[in-house]
């Protein structure tokens, strides 16, 4: 990604369905998917700045644009976070949907030399363990394709052709790592570091500054890890946005920047957006379930392998040596010279 000795690790992180509502606030934090694909332009950086007790952090994604007027603008709250945020064992099933910007920056340059984008969306269902169908976005195409289904039970990767059964070799928690679940962890192990404001539609929960531990846990969350950057003067920012009437968490915002080790005037800025949307929506028909071709047993790739030609001379099984047999299709083969 990036030729200035930085270098990412990112996450892997549902389909993009329109549910039909308008339901977009005056104060332009939607509900409703406005941050989506087909709406978000990703060329476009924004500079809003976000102020924090003793640091700003400028905004440059256009997925948290307005987040800085809303803080801005929004009153100090007596509200605790464990009213402000439902309890996990309310939360059923959800549309979620996230985007992670990077953008490089060369000494003294307020435009990136190079930028990246990814993104993943997902319906999830946690009602019983999790299971989750995502979608990721193809910067090449700028549409999101399938990527990935998954549950306790079942695990299937979408291979541009169709599903691939993978069942264990990844836990379905592992598909999208920004669900209700590990984001309300991570906001309750911060919750001595986080302020919470409010105006007449939102809470807000906040902290922008230079915590590590927003980094260790948000950060780990979306598993995002800096290699080649002075990581002691990281400054980090989360938001997050509640809306009142529902009681729903629907936008996260975090912001991560940090110099370069070797010259510090060098800047690397990860800015992440998800919004979660639908709560509900998935509850009776459940999320989409691919159909994926059953991964044959043990018994049938052995055949399968063991079908060639007698002619095939020379061609062994892994591990065995000259003089060694083996059970075959009912037969005893001997291994009598290699070539």
């Amino acid at each position: 990604l990036i030729n200035s000795g930085y270098e990412l690790v990112e996450g892997d992180s549902a389909s993009d369905e329109d549910d039909g509502s308008d339901n977009e606030n005056s104060s332009g934090v939607s509900a409703d998917g406005e941050g989506s694909a087909d709406t978000l332009d990703f060329s476009e950086i924004t500079g809003e700045t976000l102020s924090g007790d003793d640091t700003e952090i400028t905004s440059l994604f256009i997925g948290n644009s307005g987040l800085a007027d809303l803080l801005n603008n929004a009153e100090e709250s007596d509200a605790d976070i464990e009213d402000v945020l439902k309890p996990t064992e309310d939360i059923t099933t959800y549309f979620a949907e996230t985007y992670m910007v990077i953008h490089a920056f060369g000494a003294g340059s307020d435009t990136p030399a190079e930028s990246d984008i990814a993104g993943l969306t997902a319906e999830i269902d946690e009602k019983d363990g999790f299971e989750v169908f995502s979608q990721v976005y193809d910067k090449e195409a700028g549409e999101l394709i399938p990527n990935i289904y998954a549950s306790p039970d079942q695990f299937a990767a979408f291979d541009g052709n169709g599903w691939i059964d993978q069942t264990g070799t990844a836990e379905s928690e592992e598909v999208f790592y920004g669900s209700y679940t590990n984001l309300h962890e991570a906001f309750m192990e911060n919750s001595d570091l986080l302020d919470i404001s409010e105006d007449d539609e939102f809470y807000f929960i906040y902290n922008i500054g230079d915590e590590e531990s927003l980094h260790e846990t948000f950060g780990s969350i979306f598993n995002v890890e800096y290699t080649g950057a002075n990581t002691d003067e990281m400054e980090n920012a989360v938001v997050g946005v509640v809306d009142k009437a529902s009681g729903d968490l629907i936008h996260i915002a975090y912001i991560s920047t940090a110099p370069g080790q070797e010259n510090p005037e060098e800047k690397l800025h990860i800015e992440i957006t998800e919004q979660i949307r639908d709560y509900g929506e998935f509850d009776d028909d459940g999320i989409t379930v691919p159909d994926v071709p059953e991964a044959p047993t043990d018994d049938e790739e052995t055949e399968e392998s063991g079908s060639g030609s007698d002619e095939s001379s020379g061609s062994t099984q892994d591990g065995l040596c000259v003089g060694d047999s083996a059970e075959l299709n009912g037969m005893t083969l001997t291994v009598e010279d290699v070539s």
